[in-house]
């Protein structure tokens, strides 16, 4: 078993926001190629607070994100299965109606939607760092 992390752009499997086949797309070609497969999973808070407290709103404006964000109550944050949607998104009328939402949920197999996320702070300041 190995878990990497990369961006989200990066991470998923086929083409990538880039139109290029990214290192997520490799990871699934080289598990496939060991008799293994791969789980894409896709992390992101519905808002970002910085250490001065400006809070900056993320998930709920990212078009292939809205459907999920507006299953879930304001503030609030869940897990969904995205392998469980791509037949209903297979559908030829619902890909062309939700396209962004249709490359998502076949790039990644779970969505993990954070309520909050809070910049962290360094355990040791760097010289020239704030």
């Amino acid at each position: 078993k190995v878990l990497l992390k990369f961006g989200s752009a990066h991470g998923g499997r086929g083409y990538s926001p880039f139109d290029q086949l990214d290192i997520g797309n490799h990871v699934a070609e080289i598990a496939v190629a060991r008799g293994g497969d791969s789980f894409h999973v896709y992390v992101l808070a519905r808002r970002s607070v910085d250490r001065d407290g400006v809070a900056k709103e993320m998930a709920d404006g990212v078009e292939s994100l809205r459907p999920f964000c507006a299953a879930l109550p304001a503030g609030e944050g869940g897990v969904f299965d995205l392998v469980a949607l791509r037949p209903l998104l297979s559908r030829d009328e619902i890909e062309a109606a939700h396209h962004a939402v249709h490359d998502f949920v076949f790039r990644y197999d779970a969505l993990v939607l954070l309520p909050e996320l809070h910049e962290s702070e360094p355990l040791f300041a760097l010289p020239g760092s704030r």
